[in-house]
């Protein structure tokens, strides 16, 4: 079979993926809107959070000079190709939140003055236009950090992405339990983006490598997205414990109600699978040096994360809703195969790179006088 022949199938089979959880959202909006709502929006949180984290891997890496990544940098901006797709799949949240966040139910406001006392913040009219704001700035930041190669506009991009993401992951997370609130969230959700981000260019890399178009992609810089993986797979076991530690320690009834409801019953046993396929097990696999450069090792670990990812975002959302037991079926699973089938077929429509060039010296000179 050659190999235009194989893309056609994956792309035939990711776009069956789309349409197949199309149908099923369609049918759970009249089966089951609880179940459906909420699993569209760890659904768009992931795809948002991937469409993004392109953007902020180059920021990152053109704030600290690094030249290792060049050879790779049309991978994350490939990934920013499903920002205006995630940005206008946002409306599908906002016609379900009176599903979604309790807030917007005036019999609530009406019954819990905690959160008749937010109603300042949390107004549908408010909530709209952050939303807006926070995705304008970043769908016209993300292209323009192609445009500018050096580290002032990566810095600035920067500072916006901090504030607007952190404003997104309170509005579109911690809202869905309006009387709770942690210091961390922002971190934490970050700590998670960048996760997840990491573990798909280094997919899409290997990918492109094995097509000869990353042809500056070699073992070691290979080795170095590992390294990355590794790393920040333990900065994100140690945000979740710190957040968890400071909870359990100050033992405030309305910081650990958020805890209780996750660490009972069901919801349990997924709390503790989430800890593994986040952390424990992505961080003995890379552990020995080797692993950290084997194409085989790598995908393997970074499928698990993007499952993970799911998980992750399923524990923050879901149990926010009327279920006692965790709801697992393909209301839960569809949106979010769906979400990522039509990321990959945006992130992957043109070559990730040419087979005659494997780096950029000038955009290496621009990024170190900048």
């Amino acid at each position: 079979m050659t190999r235009s022949t194989t893309d056609a199938n994956v792309r035939s089979a990711l776009i069956a993926a789309v349409a197949f959880a199309a149908l099923v959202m369609l049918l759970g909006l009249f089966a089951a809107p609880e179940r459906i709502w909420r699993a569209w929006l760890v659904a768009e949180l992931a795809l948002v959070g991937l469409a993004i984290g392109g953007p902020v891997f180059i920021g990152i890496t053109r704030l600290s000079a690094a030249r290792w990544s060049r050879p790779i940098e049309s991978v994350p901006f490939a990934m920013a190709r499903a920002l205006p797709l995630a940005a206008a799949l946002a409306a599908l949240v906002i016609l379900g939140s009176s599903s979604l966040f309790s807030w917007t139910s005036e019999e609530v406001l009406q019954h819990e003055p905690h959160v008749a006392a937010k109603s300042g913040w949390l107004n549908m009219p408010f909530f709209i236009l952050r939303t807006v704001i926070v995705l304008t700035f970043w769908l016209w930041a993300a292209p323009r950090l192609k445009q500018r190669t050096g580290r002032g506009f990566a810095g600035l991009f920067m500072i916006g992405f901090a504030l607007t993401f952190s404003i997104f992951s309170i509005d579109w997370v911690m809202s869905l339990e309006p009387t709770w609130f942690s210091t961390m969230w922002g971190v934490y959700n970050f700590a998670g983006l960048l996760l997840s981000t990491l573990a798909v260019i280094t997919m899409l890399a290997i990918r492109a490598r094995r097509r000869g178009e990353l042809p500056g992609l070699d073992d070691e810089k290979l080795r170095d997205l590992g390294k990355l993986i590794f790393a920040f797979c333990f900065f994100w076991g140690y945000i979740w414990y710190c957040q968890y530690m400071l909870i359990w320690y100050t033992n405030i009834p309305e910081e650990t109600s958020w805890f209780a409801s996750r660490l009972s019953g069901g919801w349990a046993t997924l709390c503790l699978v989430n800890l593994l396929v986040n952390f424990l097990v992505p961080f003995l696999v890379l552990l020995p040096a080797p692993a950290k450069k084997r194409e085989r090792t790598l995908m393997r670990v970074c499928g698990l994360l993007v499952f993970g990812r799911w998980l992750d975002l399923y524990l923050m959302t879901t149990p926010s809703g009327p279920f006692s037991e965790p709801p697992l079926s393909i209301w839960e699973i569809a949106p979010f195969i769906g979400a990522m089938a039509a990321f990959f077929l945006l992130a992957t429509r043109a070559p990730l790179g040419r087979k005659d060039e494997a780096g950029s010296p000038a955009l290496d000179e621009a990024v170190a006088t900048d």
